[in-house]
């Protein structure tokens, strides 16, 4: 009877420990199968349950394609699991006691009980959908990383070893740390939090909370403190005078007026931008490497104390010069886009460092007043220094940078008498006044006096004025200056005269603003006198009186026949322009509605005996919209122009509206023309306001200094501004050609808001595209995080490419709003393909 008794019970032990476990999920079978350390010590192609129990250490089945983990309870001695990057649904670790370490990121986890694991250390569950997590009783916690879920709260109250907590890129709407002595590192940007309190938290040595909304932060009670990133945050003032450890602080793009950064003596990397600090002093931060304060008010810097600098940015600032000198180091400087930028020393010894110390290692683009750049070796740095203004000259005597550049300078005037320019002929505004030195061209548009100036470098430069009409000669036809040295002026004066008489008149109408129904909608009729005789006549806008109402025109019109409204002018002067404003009222739906178009048609007479009276018509097809981006451009002519009116101006108008909070002192507006127009037939037909107009190689700079532009909240009509202007297709345009524009839009020192790209294609029939229906609007641009995407029908799909044409990221839709994230992109421009329907647009937009 022992016997038997002793053999059942070899049996029933023999029977489980060759138990084998259930593995439905075949890829999780054969993870285990191939697992190293070994896991299938028999080598039978199962699993036992001897097997699974013999594993302590570690498992890790990393990115396998699983699914179901089922038969991962039979682990029951297993201390770490790494199951990341699979297509887990559901993960039961209830038997998993034992575990101390557990790392599933990038599944598709809704919910995660730990409850059982109360000796969990280390939890991993980033990129997965949970909403809710219960760590009430793992008490040996001391790192959680929780980002990119769905979490909305958290109770951290009883993880009191909790060392390092991470949960950005959730919804927490609030987070207690009170109990958390012991935390090191908390990072939860990304949040939607309003407050946070880290006073008990003296241990912390980083701290990351950009992209909340916490007003405030006391961090007065962290003298631990290395890293502290709170940019985005909504924080009008920030005290770091206890933080002596701070190594690395980023607070950019918050209201603060003013940061004192003394105590910091350990200082590595700061980035202030985005904020209304004025000033501040880096004196006592030796060892500041990283500097970068973009989009701010700044206007003097001194870094000759912070001799171990290395990456310097300074974007849109109101710097007029800065000294590198001391920065021997120096291996990365971006300062675009600085308008009041005159001087750069960087005689530092080591320009050479500049070349290929650091991955994009200068970058000076875009500072239209940057005269002077002080270096080791001119002759070096105009070899291998890209990314610099035209204008910007290379010296090495730094003395020469207080003083001025060159100048070209003189008045046009127009000889009506055929007798040579006198004191008695006037001189004549708007006209294109160019140098060229054979490699760059400089350019502006004459004042109303006919004055001009142009900054120059040291070279030989050919003055002209450009965009003549073969009706009138130029005396001299050019005017050739030598300049040797800097701080010179050579006068260059030009005659027009008319080589023979010519009646020829032009007229354009300009939309001011977007027309919406129910809504006022605002023009302007410019009419001009392009030919050589005084002329007197009538101008004419015929209207669709069942879509819009007449309201008003200023100066008052002088009839009004039906839908046709007139005005008389008279004396006309050669050269002359003029100009009427229109006000309609759009009518309501169902009468009109978004899509519907508003054709007018404005006529200048005489037409009969016009030398080109195709340019005495102008029509005007405005599409209606109910939403618009109210900083836009706009092609008058449509999205299609047939090839046989290639040698026809192409009308464009840019519109800007100050939605900031407080008023614009300065505006400009940069257009990049496109290469299939020809920038020398450029003629501004009109502007809101007073400005300056400058043009280097085809790029055109529309200057609204001290224009002092009102808030929209303040004063919604006294808040927008335009500029119109025309320009001719370079003869070159062929059938299906496609000239696309858009134009950037500075306001003060903020980034860039960059408008609508226009599109116009070179067609042999007229028909009906894509563009013409298709409103499409991106926000907010630029941007740093989301990308919000508008139309007025449903998104298909979103593809954002480089400007190579290269795809980078695509996004599926179903609505007519839509978001795309952008934060992995780089800072830069990128094109947005929108498809709704059939049709498409792309947009311009720029990554903060």
């Amino acid at each position: 009877m022992k016997h038997v008794l002793l053999t059942l019970t070899l049996f029933v032990s023999f029977f489980a420990s060759a138990q084998i476990v259930n593995i439905p999920d075949a890829n999780f079978k054969n993870a285990l199968l191939n697992h190293n350390p070994v896991i299938d010590t028999n080598g039978d192609g199962e699993i036992q349950v001897s097997e699974a129990e013999a594993v302590t250490e570690y498992l890790n089945v990393y990115q396998k394609e699983i699914s179901d983990m089922t038969g991962i309870e039979v682990f029951v001695n297993l201390q770490e699991l790494s199951c990341d990057r699979n297509e887990i649904t559901e993960l039961d670790i209830s038997q998993n006691i034992n575990l101390k370490k557990l790392y599933c990121n990038y599944n598709d986890l809704s919910e995660l009980d730990i409850s059982n694991n109360t000796n969990l250390e280390v939890l991993q569950c980033v990129a997965n959908n949970l909403s809710s997590l219960d760590t009430s009783q793992n008490l040996m916690i001391w790192h959680m990383y929780l980002a990119s879920n769905n979490l909305t709260t958290i109770d951290l109250s009883q993880n009191a070893n909790l060392q390092s907590f991470l949960a950005a890129g959730n919804s927490l709407t609030s987070l207690d740390v009170s109990q958390n002595s012991e935390l090191q590192n908390l990072q939860i940007n990304g949040n939607d939090i309003t407050s946070l309190d880290v006073t008990s938290n003296q241990n912390l040595i980083t701290l990351s909370v950009y992209s909340n909304n916490i007003g405030s932060l006391d961090i007065t009670q962290n003298p631990n403190l290395e890293g502290l990133f709170v940019s985005q945050c909504g924080l009008s003032n920030l005290d770091v005078s206890q933080n002596f450890n701070l190594i690395n602080l980023q607070c950019s793009n918050n209201n603060i007026n003013s940061l004192d950064v003394t105590e910091n003596t350990l200082l590595e990397n700061l980035s202030i931008g985005g904020n209304q600090i004025v000033n501040i002093d880096l004196s006592q931060n030796v060892l500041l490497e990283i500097f970068s304060y973009n989009f701010g008010p700044i206007s003097f810097l001194d870094i000759s104390q912070n001799i171990n600098l290395l990456d310097v940015s300074l974007i849109n600032t109101q710097i007029n010069n800065v000294d590198f000198s001391n920065s021997p180091n120096l291996c990365r400087l971006n300062m675009n886009n600085n308008f009041l930028l005159e001087y750069i020393n960087l005689k530092n010894g080591n320009n050479e460092i500049l070349v290929g110390g650091c991955a994009n290692p200068l970058s000076l683009l875009n500072n239209p007043n940057l005269q002077f750049i002080c270096v080791e070796d001119a002759q070096y740095a105009a070899t291998n220094f890209t990314d610099i203004p035209p204008l910007a000259t290379f010296v090495e005597d730094c003395s020469i940078a207080n003083g001025d550049l060159n100048h070209i300078t003189g008045t046009v005037k127009y000889d009506d008498e055929n007798n040579g320019c006198d004191g008695g002929d006037v001189g004549i505004g708007g006209l294109l006044v160019n140098t060229t030195d054979g490699t760059n061209n400089f350019a502006t548009t004459t004042i109303s006096t006919g004055d001009y100036n142009l900054t120059v470098a040291e070279n030989i430069y050919t003055t002209t004025v450009l965009g003549l009409s073969p009706y009138f000669t130029l005396t001299p036809a050019q005017e050739v200056d030598t300049f040797v040295g800097f701080n010179q002026t050579e006068i260059a004066d030009f005659c027009i005269a008319p080589t023979t008489t010519a009646n020829d008149l032009a007229v354009t109408l300009v939309p001011l603003n977007a027309a919406r129904p129910g809504f006022e909608a605002r023009y302007k009729l410019v009419y001009e006198n392009v030919g050589t005789t005084e002329l007197s006549g009538n101008v004419e806008l015929d209207f669709d009186g069942t879509l819009v109402t007449f309201v008003e025109a200023t100066p008052t019109e002088t009839s009004i026949n039906g839908n046709t409204i007139s005005w008389d002018y008279s004396n006309l002067n050669p050269f002359e322009t003029r100009s009427i404003e229109v006000i309609f009222e759009v009518a309501q739906p169902p009468i009109v509605e978004a899509g519907d178009v508003l054709p007018y048609t404005a006529t200048i007479n005489p037409v009969s005996g016009d030398a080109a009276p195709d340019d005495n018509v102008f029509e005007l097809n405005q599409i209606v919209v109910n939403s618009y981006d109210p900083n836009d451009k706009q092609v008058l002519e449509g999205y299609q122009v047939l090839i046989e009116d290639v040698d026809e101006y192409l009308h464009y108008v840019i519109r800007f509206q100050n939605m900031g909070t407080a008023s614009a002192i300065n505006v400009r507006v940069q257009d990049a023309l496109d290469e299939k127009l020809d920038w020398t037939t450029f003629k501004v037909l009109d502007a809101s306001h007073a400005m300056e107009t400058q043009l280097v190689n085809g790029s055109i700079d529309f200057i609204f200094d001290n224009i002092n532009l009102p808030t929209a909240t303040s004063d919604p009509e006294g808040s927008q501004g335009f500029v119109a202007f025309k320009v001719k297709p370079v003869s070159t345009v062929q059938l299906n050609d496609v000239v696309a524009n858009a134009a950037d839009i500075y306001f003060d020192f903020n980034a860039a808001i960059v408008t609508n790209t226009v599109f116009t294609k070179f067609v042999d029939v007229l028909g009906v595209t894509d563009f013409d229906t298709l409103n499409v609007v991106a926000y907010p641009n630029p941007a740093n995080n989301i990308l919000n995407i508008q139309a007025d029908g449903s998104v298909s799909s979103i593809e954002i490419m480089n400007v190579l044409g290269q795809t980078l990221l695509t996004s599926k839709g179903n609505s007519n709003r839509e978001q795309i994230d952008i934060s992995g992109l780089s800072a830069g421009n990128y094109f947005v393909r929108v498809v709704v329907g059939d049709g498409s647009r792309v947009l311009r937009v720029v990554k903060k």
